[in-house]
């Protein structure tokens, strides 16, 4: 009985040396929060998603790491950071990526966005056989919020009688659907996907929304949505008739690790 108290001690007392924590919240430069932002641990597996407040968890073990930080729209920081036993704070405070137009040259008229997706659209087929296999841990976290409710959603009809089930107050608002997933995705091309689901949280009903491991922009129809709604997906916005559903408007360029990036909006055509 000895024996067994001194293995429970021994392995309590590891883990308090060393596992700690590195927590934060990640804001813009006016100090207001960034949903969602992905906080990383470079050159390894580890990392979060940013949570409604901005505020990130990652456990680790001791060392020294580089954190990075990115959201959609700002720049990318990275943060050097060393970890011992007790939990480090590292907060992130993102800036605005700078947005160059002074050197797009508008010809017939036409927004720049055009061409680029012209020649874009052009190499579809070939950027989507760029890889043949690959092996990934996929995290994805999934959040869809409603103001109201419509009669019907992409098409399905909505029993309104049901919004207490689904967690939705009278006028419809609320969380329709929350998911978080880790999963170990092996893929070989054409089309062999094999799945490990490592864990995953569900919350809301959903009204049978879901969402796949992977988007593939570089196919014609892209699937947005897992199970029965919209099931034959959406038009791509690189597809062959991208030009028929959306409206392209050139917002400017920016430099990221050494390649410029434009930005482009992509618009739908169709208003409902």
């Amino acid at each position: 009985m000895k024996q067994v108290y001194l293995l429970c001690f021994s392995l309590l007392f590891f883990t308090n040396v060393f596992s700690a924590t590195i927590t934060g919240t990640v804001t813009d430069s006016d100090g207001t929060a960034l949903p969602f932002a992905s906080v990383s641990v470079k050159g390894a597996t580890k990392g979060a998603i940013a949570n409604g407040q901005g505020n990130y968890v990652i456990t680790v073990t001791e060392g020294t790491y580089t954190l990075v930080c990115q959201h959609v729209g700002y720049k990318t920081e990275e943060r050097q950071v060393t970890v011992k036993s007790e939990s480090v704070v590292v907060n992130f405070r993102l800036s605005l990526q700078d947005l160059k137009m002074e050197e797009v040259v508008i010809k017939r008229g036409e927004d720049p966005a055009i061409e680029i997706m012209r020649r874009t659209i052009a190499k579809r087929e070939f950027y989507n056989k760029q890889t043949d296999s690959l092996t990934v841990d996929v995290y994805i976290k999934g959040l869809l919020r409603s103001r109201n409710i419509p009669d019907r959603v992409l098409g399905q009809k909505i029993d309104k009688t049901d919004f207490g089930k689904q967690g939705l107050d009278s006028a419809g608002k609320g969380i329709l659907f929350l998911s978080e997933s880790v999963t170990k995705v092996a893929y070989k091309r054409p089309d062999k996907i094999k799945y490990e689901v490592v864990s995953s949280r569900e919350s809301g009903g959903g009204f049978g929304f879901s969402f796949p491991f992977f988007i593939n922009f570089y196919t014609n129809n892209v699937a947005l949505f897992s199970g029965n709604v919209a099931p034959r997906g959406f038009v791509s916005p690189v597809a062959d008739g991208a030009f028929h559903y959306y409206t392209f408007r050139f917002e400017g360029s920016f430099f990221e690790n050494g390649k410029m990036i434009d930005r482009i909006r992509v618009t739908p055509r169709r208003k409902n």
